[in-house]
């Protein structure tokens, strides 16, 4: 795969719910993971492929981030998976040698994507900078909240 591209979209309704339902600002981490609901789109470029995680977005930048320190830690085979433990199950598996990255749906064996660890790693690090500051712009209580600093 030459291009890595990461989307996220989380609907409006989602963040006045959770605004209206939780206090932001105080949440501890758990409850971070269980809002800011939406999708990531991961596509992959020019074979067209791609994946669809409906989850916390939060939860899951930590959880791809968690991967990708993993991996560089020597761990070649890690897992992630949303809060809810029953979705969004994915496994990965480096190979050095080669610099590919298999990435795997646990849950219903959609598919199976192998691409170049380091462009995923790149796009994943701007994509993660780039939502963190965006949702700091749709949950401005994010700022006070000393979990999710």
């Amino acid at each position: 795969m030459k291009k890595v591209i990461f989307e996220y979209n989380i609907p409006i309704n989602n963040i006045i719910q959770d605004k209206a339902n939780f206090d932001v600002a105080n949440l501890d981490y758990d409850g971070l993971k269980g809002i800011m609901n939406g999708c990531i789109f991961i596509f992959f470029e020019p074979q067209r492929n791609y994946i669809i995680l409906q989850t916390g977005i939060f939860d899951y930048l930590k959880q791809l981030l968690a991967v990708i320190k993993e991996i560089d830690g020597g761990n070649y085979s890690p897992f992630s998976v949303s809060c809810d433990w029953y979705s969004n199950s994915l496994d990965f598996s480096y190979k050095e040698t080669l610099d590919e990255l298999s990435i795997r749906d646990v849950n219903t064996a959609h598919f199976n994507i192998t691409t170049k660890y380091a462009v995923f790693k790149k796009s994943f690090v701007k994509f993660y900078n780039k939502t963190m500051d965006e949702l700091v712009l749709y949950y401005p209580e994010l700022l006070k909240n000393q979990n999710f600093k």
